[in-house]
């Protein structure tokens, strides 16, 4: 099996319920546009590798190819995945897990960078071998997973059967510039040794806490689409993002009772509706306004559209999770970053970017 390099997104997400159930949602026309990368780790009800790959198989349907990778969060790791991480011998525990997995997943291995190059080129002509393709996740802020990935680029048979994820993680308003100008290295330096290698970009913006936002209503700018744009867009790099999830998982720490909200993603920001705690009843109003906004567009038909509009209509039995609402707001989102690509390359707007003094103006 060859990657797919010709997808115009990439949305990187983990192997939590939250996360794989707004993607398991979605239509199966969106999912055949789409080779997710999906991060196994110790999440919460998700410490079991072969649980995770199994939970993940069954979000993006049998059949599909997706990018698998462990996550290099060593807070976030059970017994389980720590030892796939394991250097010895090029990473055979993780070769071996995936090679197991093999027959029954179209799995896509992400090389581990964590070893020395050696290692990781090494366990990358494996991969290209056995499944006949691999992902590369560089963190752009570490040299030495820059020098492996220029390795694995260097070495492997056909550098078309790699995609380079350039991840710059977490990044805001003030610093998706600087963010971009790092990016924008790791990038040149693949390009130098192979001007025609497969490279998306992946950070996040989706913020933490939307407290500082606003206190009802607030709007959070989309500043991955940004970051792409800075860059040159789909003509340098395709676009990729966490799904609108913030980078850190915070699933070790004691969770507070959370505000009724709800979270609607557009093409180029997420505009949120939110209640005080106290409010539970709030989650109907709460979408009944989320569906008055002018930004509101149901052409998509999502699963989420459709959970807004029914508990719009007062159908609120089981929709008082906060953990349901990102489900929700993955959903949408995906669709909608999935259907702007497309709306980018229909309209002939790839590459179009913007000077760093330029006011980005979305209207």
């Amino acid at each position: 099996m060859t990657t797919n390099n010709t997808r115009l997104y990439y949305p990187a997400l983990r192997a939590r319920g939250s996360e794989l159930n707004g993607y398991k949602q979605l239509s199966d026309s969106v999912k055949d546009e789409l080779t997710p990368l999906i991060t196994l780790g110790s999440w919460r009800k998700m410490d079991d590798p072969v649980r995770g790959l199994l939970k993940t198989t069954e979000a993006i349907g049998e059949g599909r190819p997706f990018y698998l990778d462990l996550t290099n969060d060593r807070s976030h790791h059970s017994a389980g995945t720590l030892e796939l991480t394991d250097k010895r011998n090029y990473f055979e525990n993780w070769r071996n897990f995936l090679t197991a997995a093999k027959s029954d997943h179209k799995i896509i291995p992400v090389a581990q960078l964590s070893g020395n190059s050696r290692d990781a080129v090494r366990q990358s002509i494996k991969f290209e071998s056995e499944f006949g393709g691999l992902g590369v996740r560089i963190d752009a802020f570490d040299q030495n997973q820059v020098t492996a990935a220029k390795a694995i680029l260097s070495a492997i048979d056909d550098p078309q059967n790699c995609m380079f994820f350039v991840d710059v993680a977490q990044i805001e308003a003030r610093t998706t510039t600087a963010m971009s100008q790092i990016a924008i290295q790791v990038i040149n330096q693949l390009r130098e040794l192979h001007d025609g290698c497969s490279i998306t970009t992946l950070s996040s913006s989706f913020p933490r806490s939307v407290a500082t936002f606003g206190d009802k209503r607030g709007e959070i700018d989309n500043e991955d689409r940004r970051l792409n744009i800075i860059i040159g867009g789909q003509d340098v790099a395709i676009y990729g993002d966490y799904g609108a999830i913030h980078a850190t998982v915070y699933d070790d720490q004691p969770m507070a009772r959370a505000a009724p909200r709800i979270d609607y993603p557009s093409y180029h920001q997420w505009i949120f509706e939110r209640r005080p705690k106290e409010d539970k009843e709030a989650f109907q109003e709460i979408a009944q306004s989320i569906i008055e906004l002018p930004d509101w567009d149901d052409s998509l038909d999502t699963w989420g559209h459709r959970i807004i509009k029914e508990v719009a209509k007062g159908n609120t039995e089981g929709w008082g999770s906060a953990q349901k609402w990102i489900s929700v707001r993955v959903n949408i989102h995906i669709a909608t970053q999935l259907a702007y690509s497309k709306l980018i390359i229909d309209s002939g707007l790839e590459g179009d970017t913007e000077s760093e003094d330029d006011e980005w103006d979305w209207d």
